[in-house]
């Protein structure tokens, strides 16, 4: 995210999307750190991140997310407003190229 903040930071005039992916809280790390020790950060870190991505965020002009309930995660988190999020959902399968795919028809 360092490198998205510079973007934005060195390159106003251009347009800036950011795909929000697990946007994790205090709560978030301390429970996956339970399970995984990667996850373990210092509240010094947490909050370092907090500041960077909170103003890569704003700065961004549109925030794409996988799950409608990191909307408010974002908010909450980043103080960014809703209406600069969108929500777009990962696809489940990969979609095939156009040649693959064939048209179905009824007999």
């Amino acid at each position: 995210m360092v490198e998205t903040l510079l973007a934005e930071l060195t390159m106003r005039k251009s347009k800036h999307i950011i795909y929000a992916q697990d946007p994790f809280d205090e709560h978030d790390y301390k429970l996956l750190s339970s399970v995984d020790p990667y996850y373990r950060i210092s509240k010094l870190r947490f909050r370092i991140n907090k500041v960077i991505f909170g103003q890569a965020y704003k700065r961004a002009d549109l925030i794409l997310t996988q799950a409608r309930f990191y909307i408010d995660k974002l908010r909450r988190l980043y103080g960014i407003e809703p209406t600069n999020i969108e929500y777009l959902p990962n696809p489940v399968h990969p979609i095939p190229e156009e040649s693959l795919i064939r048209k179905v028809t009824n007999h």
